[in-house]
């Protein structure tokens, strides 16, 4: 993965009419976020991007603002449904956990993904609460998830935490944990 940034002066002329150097409203408008979005994939167009790559702005904003990422055919925003400062979409669910945390500030939400059912048992805790736990095997680590269901299987969000934690939203997964195998 690697991060492009737009240079200011590519920006004006992209958008020459649109931009000084004050001003980023356009950018931000969600009435023209197509255009933004096919300008920065027609300029970027010979710069031999992969999927998965981030393209920023320069000088733009805060935590995530002016952040887009290339899906292997165009630059796209990143996703707002879970975290309003922006997160890694959906699609993405097929990259190893932790490989944007360098690159998308303020969260690390990630995807995963299980495409057969995980076996899971009931656990009740010192609390009385009850959860599903299940153990698998994915990018060369064991994985434990706790959720509020018995049924693993899908794309579920979760928060990559530098101590090896995941966490999620509940009701289907709230916490992955792995270790190396």
């Amino acid at each position: 993965m690697t991060l492009v940034t737009i240079k200011y002066t590519d920006m004006e002329r992209m958008f020459p009419h649109q931009m000084n150097e004050l001003d980023y409203k356009f950018i931000e408008a969600d009435e023209n976020l197509d255009y933004v979005l096919l300008t920065l994939t027609n300029h970027l167009q010979n710069k031999n991007l992969k999927r998965g790559d981030i393209v920023a702005l320069e000088g733009y904003g805060h935590r995530n603002e002016g952040k887009f990422i290339f899906d292997g055919k165009s630059v796209i925003s990143l996703s707002y449904d879970l975290d309003e400062y922006g997160h890694l979409p959906k699609e993405f669910h097929d990259f190893p956990p932790g490989h944007f945390t360098d690159v998308i500030d303020h969260n690390h939400i990630c995807w995963f993904e299980f495409l057969n059912p995980i076996e899971s048992k009931k656990v009740i805790d010192d609390r009385g609460e009850e959860y599903y736990q299940g153990e698998c095997s994915k990018y060369g680590k064991k994985w434990t998830l706790v959720g509020k269901s018995p049924n693993f299987q899908g794309i579920f969000p979760y928060e990559f935490d530098t101590d090896g934690d995941f966490w999620c939203e509940p009701p289907v997964l709230f916490r992955v944990t792995f270790r190396f195998v």
